[in-house]
């Protein structure tokens, strides 16, 4: 009985340590992962509807040991942002140009040395719908069981408070391969209806997305594919421009609309580069 009564605290003690070791290894994990601080931080606090969301995303190492974060940004596909009505049920948001690749790949991460930070920032307003042909013929309730995107072309075409949050890869070695997938913590923005005069100009852009396109990137989506379209669409965005340059939704449209020009304007001396070789090579062949 006394021998039993030694093993039994034998062992106690045994399971005490391996505990104590094992919560000794995990608060090591979080706080080595925890010196990286990750952050999404809005332009301000309140959007009227149709407005890009700016936002702006802050990876701070707290550490004097180098990590590798994803110093292309957005772009990579390592940095992921998620909006929300209720702050539970969060949905995955994405647009043109916020990269293709998966979150848990590790590709596309650069190093941020010990205590230095680094900022990159990304707008939101249209989002890529789930396409349906991925999954066949199936409703938008079974589309949800499957898709966890947003459903929405307009993400925010509703007034009221969001909830945001972004999660992001980091490798906290730069000697390893191995990462860790690192989330901020959640913020709020206000969306709000637009300016009095201005809801003939959002009845515009809610029924026609497009406009939110161009508002966001300076160019059209790949679903205008015909020129009728096209001039469509840009001799309303100009009559907008004309009429009410100073307007909320006319500065938008204008600022967006000079990006539009430049990058017309590139594509054309690009154009025209590849005629004058052709030329050229014509002229030698000749």
């Amino acid at each position: 009985m006394k021998l039993n009564k030694q093993f039994v605290t034998v062992f106690s003690i045994s399971v005490i340590l391996l505990f104590t070791v094992f919560i000794t290894i995990t608060i090591a994990r979080t706080i080595l992962i925890g010196g990286v601080d990750f952050r999404i931080v809005p332009a301000k606090n309140f959007f009227s509807m149709g407005e890009p969301v700016d936002l702006r995303f802050e990876f701070k190492n707290n550490s004097a040991n180098s990590v590798e974060i994803p110093f292309k940004g957005i772009q990579t596909g390592l940095i992921e942002v998620y909006l929300s009505k209720d702050g539970k049920d969060f949905r995955q948001y994405a647009t043109l140009g916020w990269g293709s690749r998966e979150i848990r790949r590790g590709g596309g991460l650069r190093e941020l040395k010990g205590n230095s930070t680094y900022e990159t920032s990304a707008t939101m307003l249209w989002n890529v719908k789930p396409s349906y042909y991925r999954y066949g013929k199936i409703t938008n309730s079974e589309l949800d069981k499957v898709d966890r995107r947003i459903l929405t072309t307009l993400p925010f075409s509703e007034p009221g408070t969001y909830f945001l949050k972004a999660k992001t890869l980091i490798r906290e070695d730069v000697n390893k391969q191995e990462t860790f997938t690192i989330e901020s913590d959640i913020i709020t923005i206000l969306i709000v209806d637009p300016p009095s005069d201005e809801i003939d100009t959002w009845n515009l852009i809610k029924n026609e997305p497009e406009y939110a396109f161009f508002i966001q990137h300076g160019q059209f989506s790949d679903k205008v594919r015909s020129k009728e379209k096209r001039d469509s669409l840009l001799a309303e965005i100009t009559r907008k421009i004309s009429n009410r340059p100073n307007s909320f939704y006319g500065k938008e449209f204008k600022q967006s609309f000079e990006k539009f020009q430049e990058k017309e304007e590139k594509k054309e001396e690009r154009k025209q580069k590849v005629l004058e070789k052709i030329q050229k090579e014509r002229q030698r062949r000749n």
